[in-house]
């Protein structure tokens, strides 16, 4: 049976819609509609890697993959510190699926996940059990 799993905290995107969306007029489409979706903010995920306890997993390898695969994607990772903190900065905006991998627990692998603006996430890992 595998223990992994991993939980998304809190989501908080933002946006600036505000006013210019009420002054545009009905059926005019604006030309520079597709080049604001690439002017949008990079996103932030930080979040922390914990075993089924909640005790802090030191060096575990944090992975974020895209949710519609990219062969252009090249695959960031980073290791999680001593208290089982990551950090992934500079992600453009989109839906994201985080991996954690450590030699000594299963690893797990999250939901779907849409990044917006910040994202926290505590991913679980948990120990592999072999029942008879």
């Amino acid at each position: 049976m595998l223990l992994g799993v991993i939980v998304a905290i809190c989501t908080v995107a933002g946006g600036a819609h505000g006013a210019e969306a009420s002054t545009r007029k009905p059926g005019v489409a604006r030309k520079d509609a597709g080049a604001r979706k690439d002017l949008r903010p990079a996103a932030e995920v930080v979040g922390r890697v914990v075993d089924a306890f909640g005790h802090a997993v030191a060096n575990a390898t944090v992975v974020v993959t895209p949710a519609r695969p990219d062969r252009t994607w090249n695959a960031p990772r980073t290791q999680s510190d001593a208290s089982g903190r990551f950090r992934f900065i500079g992600l453009p905006p989109g839906d994201y699926v985080f991996v954690a991998l450590h030699g000594e627990h299963a690893g797990g692998v999250s939901p779907v996940m849409p990044v917006e603006r910040t994202l926290e996430v505590v991913l679980v890992v948990g120990n592999t059990v072999i029942s008879a």
